[in-house]
């Protein structure tokens, strides 16, 4: 088993909070101080390993912080790019909707034929996530907050390139964190500032934002223009009752009407026209999340106002 030597430099991080910086270390990483960060749990990832950890006092010291290390060899770049993104465009979202930046270091791992490799991490905020709900059968109040701070991650100049249920957190308390920004770019967003839960479907491009209008169909929180009713579609303007749906689907078909068919159909019909206003109802009486609504999207156009990153 080859032995894990790691020669870390600091990498100026202006935006970081501040984290002591790492030293050389053999099998842990570790900070002046003294202190070391040692690794707990192990995150499975596409690109990079992702290490759940904490930061101690000494060898052994008493915890000071539980962290989480990204960790990349050779192809650094993307990870660099994300710390950037980090300090610079995502800064003011830290701590509300992309967890704590604390540090980008440099280094090298030597294997076991002494080949020496460069590495990158950084270091951020561990976020306690649920991970026993995919974000697609979240409720409506935390698919609506994801969808307002992916629309703040926008605005703050980042189109996010990966949105998938292993970048969105979610805790127990149905906060959210934004988190995978290494294959994100820089973006001049032109999304609207509300997103309109419920409304009918717009086209990405009336949206303004591909990606945007993406991720809120991905959320379900826009009712279809279109609607399936025993597999046939139909355009929901010229159908906008159950009576019409209904006599459009037979219409439509040609074919002979049976009572008891009629009736199954009739039902699905009420079903689709109605769970959208039901749920629409539920919201607009939901003070939380009208508060939530009202504050992100008075953030994002202040993020919008002073413009990000590169794009200044």
């Amino acid at each position: 088993m080859a032995t894990l030597s790691l020669d870390f430099s600091p990498v100026s991080s202006p935006g970081a909070a501040k984290i002591p910086k790492p030293l050389t270390a053999v099998g842990q990483v570790s900070f002046e101080g003294p202190h070391s960060f040692v690794a707990s749990q192990y995150y499975c990832s596409n690109r990079s390993a992702v290490l759940r950890g904490d930061i101690f006092a000494g060898i052994h010291g008493a915890r000071s912080q539980e962290v989480v290390c990204k960790y990349r060899e050779e192809d650094i770049f993307e990870l660099e790019r994300e710390a950037y993104f980090y300090q610079h465009n995502l800064r003011e979202l830290q701590g509300t909707v992309v967890p704590r930046f604390y540090g980008l270091y440099k280094g090298s791992r030597i294997d076991e034929d002494g080949k020496e490799w460069t590495v990158v991490c950084i270091i951020l905020e561990h976020f306690p996530a649920d991970r026993s709900v995919p974000y697609w059968e979240r409720p409506l109040e935390i698919r609506e907050d994801i969808a307002y701070g992916m629309l703040d991650v926008h605005f703050a100049g980042i189109r996010h390139n990966d949105f998938d249920d292993d970048h969105i957190l979610v805790s127990d308390q149905g906060k959210i964190r934004i988190v995978g920004f290494d294959q994100a770019t820089e973006h001049k967003c032109g999304a609207k500032d509300d997103i309109n839960v419920w409304g009918y479907e717009q086209s990405a491009v009336k949206f303004g934002c591909i990606e945007m209008h993406s991720v809120i169909k991905l959320l379900d929180l826009w009712t279809p223009v279109f609607v399936k009713l025993q597999g046939t579609g139909f355009r929901i303007f010229k159908y906008p009752t159950p009576d019409l749906l209904v006599a459009g689907y037979f219409n439509g078909l040609g074919a002979a009407k049976d009572s008891h068919f009629e009736e199954k159909i009739r039902k699905q019909a009420k079903k689709v026209r109605t769970t959208r206003s039901t749920a629409s109802a539920s919201r607009i009486s939901a003070t939380r999340r009208t508060s939530r609504r009202n504050l992100t999207r008075g953030m994002s156009r202040t993020l919008r106002r002073k413009g990000s990153g590169l794009l200044e």
